[in-house]
């Protein structure tokens, strides 16, 4: 694996963290962004080893189409609702706008570690 594909997996192994520990602080709202940014982050990851620009987007549902372009077995993330994560790249840290509770940080992070498996099985 190369060496900036290793940084952006460490990158959101990271945020991968920081969402559980939020998640056990009740801090459902960051627990949830972290969520999302690990997501993100491995995607990219995924689509910089095989030489795709990194496109400056929280947007799960693109990056995952953009994966599919390469791997079509990466349907499967949508499948899970991986590409729902995307409200909670912005949304979440303002107040006033939406604050997720216990069930749907749970949630989000379950499938962040969806995605880091399934994402580190492809790059294997």
């Amino acid at each position: 694996m190369r060496t900036d594909v290793k940084e952006w997996i460490k990158k959101a192994d990271e945020d991968l963290k920081a969402a559980e520990v939020l998640l056990r602080q009740s801090l459902y709202a960051l627990s949830c962004f972290h969520a999302q940014q690990a997501v993100e982050k491995y995607l990219k990851a995924f689509l910089l080893e095989h030489d795709r620009e990194i496109s400056k987007t929280h947007n799960i549902k693109f990056l995952l189409n953009q994966c599919c372009e390469i791997d079509k077995s990466f349907r499967e993330l949508f499948k899970f609702g991986v590409h729902y994560l995307t409200e909670y790249a912005v949304e979440v840290r303002y107040p006033g706008i939406y604050e997720p509770d216990e069930e749907e940080a749970e949630d989000a992070l379950r499938l962040a570690k969806v995605t880091k498996e399934f994402v580190l099985r492809k790059l294997r």
